[in-house]
């Protein structure tokens, strides 16, 4: 009786001298999954002006919205035959319509 309880002891320090080595618990079943080790939080990176800005115009609301001022600004100016005047004032309007154009730009670039 003495030598099997010395057997017995010794089948115990061994499986928990190789369960320890394996990292394994004496006290779970060998199939158990052994719990990963936690990860770093990695600091989210904040998205720029330009991310946010084409996120946006991609959705179908502001495609619709879009095309249908352009269209109500087109039959404006063909309504009120406004083409004749647009033609003569074109560069002035194009330097207006250029300052916010290039705040966009430089924002955009700023916020990469």
């Amino acid at each position: 009786s003495s030598s099997s309880f010395a057997t017995a002891h010794a089948r115990t320090a061994t499986s928990s001298l190789v369960a320890a080595m394996h990292g394994f618990d004496a006290g779970q079943p060998l199939d158990a999954p052994v719990p990963l080790p936690p990860r770093k939080k990695k600091k989210k990176k904040r998205r720029g002006f330009l991310e946010v800005f084409l996120h946006k115009i991609q959705k179908p609301e502001f495609i619709l919205l879009s095309v249908w001022w352009f269209i109500m600004l087109v039959l404006v100016i063909y309504m009120a035959e406004m083409s004749t005047l647009l033609r003569a004032i074109w560069k002035p309007l194009l330097l207006l319509m250029s300052v916010p154009i290039l705040f966009f730009v430089g924002l955009a670039y700023a916020t990469l």
